[in-house]
């Protein structure tokens, strides 16, 4: 009894690749949400580019994750490619094999020519079988080399973007800081203008005192006007 082949485990690298896509989706539609939401008040937005800094700096570094994997999905292409070669062999040697022995079986002297003919013609279709197999295989060499291609063309703009994230990041930082800086500048000088008015408030308060007191202390009676005892 043949046994079935073991089913392979999932590649690590196909796993991982899957991590990067969906940790990089989720930072984008982070990032989405924060700039849809972004307020007009200049402190504010200072706040908002500091989140969004919380944003790339982790996609840079999933960025160099996926880029120094590259070699291996380079290398694993290379495989791919030796296993379709060897599969599409594999075909070939199978069809001639089964040949062979098709073309034993009908030599073969018997008293039940029937029992041949149904053999000979259950291994005609597993031969046909295999000789589809061989075909249908011979475009996946081109489609992994295209593959390939793309994934090539991937990379050349992925090396590019770590000194991109850089310069991000580094004008997320000037972002927060040129408004982060005159906004609480002017958050200083706002108290100050209220501090300023309550001072008002408090000398303005104390002349109505004084002038209270003085129009209270004309009501006492002065010496000399005091009305006589009778």
């Amino acid at each position: 009894m043949v046994k079935p082949p073991a089913t392979e485990p999932e590649p690590q690298i196909i796993k991982d690749t899957r991590a990067y896509e969906g940790t990089l989706r989720d930072l984008a539609e982070r990032a989405e949400q924060i700039v849809h939401n972004m307020p007009d008040k200049p402190d504010e937005l200072a706040k908002n580019f500091g989140d969004l800094r919380e944003i790339l700096a982790p996609a840079r570094t999933n960025l160099a994750a996926i880029l120094a994997r590259r070699p291996e999905i380079d290398a694993q292409a290379g495989t791919v490619l030796q296993s379709a070669a060897e599969v599409r062999q594999s075909f070939t040697d199978l069809t001639k094999k089964i040949e062979d022995r098709l073309q034993q079986v009908r030599q073969k002297e018997t008293e039940n020519p029937k029992a041949v003919e149904a053999a000979a013609k259950a291994l005609e279709g597993i031969k046909a079988a295999c000789q589809r197999g061989e075909t249908a295989v011979a475009p996946l060499r081109e489609l992994v080399l295209e593959t390939h291609r793309q994934g090539q063309a991937i990379f050349a703009e992925l090396d590019l973007y770590p000194v991109i994230f850089d310069y991000a990041i580094e004008a997320c930082d000037l972002y927060r800081k040129g408004i982060g800086e005159p906004a609480s500048y002017s958050a200083v000088v706002e108290g100050l203008v209220k501090a300023r008015a309550n001072l008002r408030a408090i000398i303005s308060t104390f002349i109505e005192a004084a002038q209270k007191a003085e129009e209270a202390i004309k009501k006492i009676p002065q010496p000399g006007t005091a009305a006589p005892i009778s």
